[in-house]
């Protein structure tokens, strides 16, 4: 199961997982930002606000029930107060001096503004902020279109059993774009989920929230370009989640992206670095992970567990503290010309009862193995390289039976491939060359079946120990220092 944090991952309750499948979805090639409309009006007015009420009106409800559709009300610096809940059902626009220089402050008892029309919202340079800690959400958008820009979200921080503080809160029918905002010390930044199929968020910022952007049901939306930080959770998508996360910069979270649910977002072309876990898989996760570097997180790159079953394509993962992909329970998926560089354990571990399909990954310089197969495991290694790392290049152990076809195993200190204790399986047409120990070793009760592999120019080709059985078919051994095939197994007295 997923290990524990700080706080408590969700407040959701996901039905248990239905059998997933490997099956992708197509690849979107580009990101169309919404084309927004305003809602035409007869006669739009610009509205001056004052702090000391000096100005067109009073107050800020005041003026929101006066405005007609289209009215633009100009806010200038100065603190604002909104004491009751305020219902928004007209196209209006909200516009501050600068979201260091206008602050409206929310002591309402649900929700700060909530807009509910079929057209367009504007918010533009303003804090919000929540100084009762007991909000559901500073701003709710529940109908219409979205234009927030240069706003900041703060301080909803309410934690009640499903009840959550958040700072902006989308859901039912919504597009438009949320952009160059700041998003801080909220239990969430950004809730999106319902209907979503054309709302963008892009260039904002998330940090110090427990969850960064909480995307789920069957939302669609985009999120690029943006920055999370110090958050619990970066971006977090549940339930039936679609939609792109595409460009970020996802850095020093304990999750940087967590797929759970039933969930299938596109991840692609995001740095996540120096968070606890990478990119995390549960549930019945599933998507694909394409061009994303993720370096340097304190355990493992990516982690695929319970019953997900993602695609990982081209991803660059390297320098992580542990493994760079783990993959357990009975998870499963396609994992396919990625780069497992200079982690600090394996570069791609398989245990439990996994399933994944490994294709043409490489995996080199880590300090324990390229390939580490045990338990009950099994599945397809198809053409990989399994180069220059610590201990083996593929080692397969416990109950372990793997598929290994057409690997490159070299230069790795111990042995090209090890079968051990009592793994079995099969590899066929695998070049191990130049290890320092065996090309191919078969130890303990160790049962796998080798065929038309080559093993030149290490200690040993082939080496047999213990009590293995393996079964040898036509494999080529040549130009190894003290043997090509040592057989070491014990002798009965």
């Amino acid at each position: 199961m997923m290990p524990q944090a700080t706080v408590t991952p969700t407040k959701t309750l996901i039905p248990s997982p239905l059998p997933p499948t490997a099956t992708a979805s197509p690849i979107p090639t580009s990101t169309v930002t919404p084309t927004l409309t305003p809602t035409p009006t007869a006669t739009p007015r610009t509205i001056q606000l004052k702090v000391d009420g000096s100005g067109d009106y009073a107050d800020l409800p005041t003026v929101i029930d006066a405005a007609a559709p289209g009215d633009i009300i100009m806010l200038e610096k100065g603190t604002y107060l909104i004491n009751k809940d305020l219902f928004i059902q007209k196209p209006i626009s909200i516009v501050g001096a600068g979201m260091d220089k206008t602050y409206i402050v929310v002591k309402a008892k649900v929700y700060g503004i909530t807009f509910a029309s079929g057209g367009l919202f504007i918010l533009k340079g303003i804090t919000f902020e929540d100084k009762t800690k007991k909000l559901e959400a500073l701003v709710r958008m529940i109908n219409g279109d979205v234009n927030f820009k240069e706003s900041r979200f703060t301080g909803a921080r309410m934690d009640i059993g499903d009840l959550l503080g958040t700072g902006l809160k989308i859901s039912g029918d919504i597009s438009g774009i949320i952009q160059d905002c700041v998003f801080d010390g909220n239990y969430a930044g950004v809730v999106v989920e319902g209907n979503i199929n054309n709302l963008v968020l892009k260039n904002n910022s998330f940090t110090k929230n427990i969850q960064g952007i909480l995307a789920g049901y069957k939302t669609t939306a985009t999120i690029e370009e943006n920055v999370f930080s110090k958050n619990e959770f970066g971006i977090r998508f549940y339930g039936r989640a679609k939609g792109v996360a595409r460009g970020n910069q996802i850095l020093d979270n304990d999750y940087g992206i967590l797929v759970g649910g039933y969930a299938t977002p596109l991840l692609e072309e995001n740095t996540i670095s120096q968070n606890y876990w990478g990119i995390y898989y549960w549930q019945a996760g599933g998507g694909i992970a394409h061009l994303n570097q993720i370096s340097e997180n304190k355990r493992y790159g990516i982690i695929i567990e319970d019953q997900s079953y993602p695609t990982l394509e081209e991803n660059i993962i390297a320098k992580n503290h542990w493994h760079g992909i783990d993959i357990r329970d009975t998870a499963g998926g396609l994992i396919h010309e990625n780069q497992c560089l200079d982690n600090g354990g394996s570069g791609i571990t398989v245990s439990d009862d996994a399933k994944p399909t490994l294709e043409e990954n490489i995996c080199s310089h880590n300090k324990d193995n390229g390939i580490y197969y045990f338990d009950e495991t099994s599945g397809w290694v198809r053409e990989n390289q399994c180069t220059e790392n610590g201990m083996d290049g593929i080692n397969v152990t416990g109950n372990a039976h793997p598929a290994l076809e057409e690997n490159v195993c070299s230069k790795n200190e111990g042995n090209g491939i090890l079968f051990e204790d009592h793994s079995g399986g099969i590899a066929r047409k695998n070049q191990c060359s130049e290890n320092k120990q065996a090309g191919i070793a078969v130890k303990e009760w160790a049962q796998p079946k080798l065929e038309a592999n080559l093993c030149d120019r290490n200690l040993y080709g082939i080496l047999l120990t213990h009590e293995a059985k393996p079964e040898l078919i036509d494999n080529l051994c040549q130009g190894n220092t003290e043997g090509d095939i040592m057989d070491k197994r014990w002798q009965p007295q």
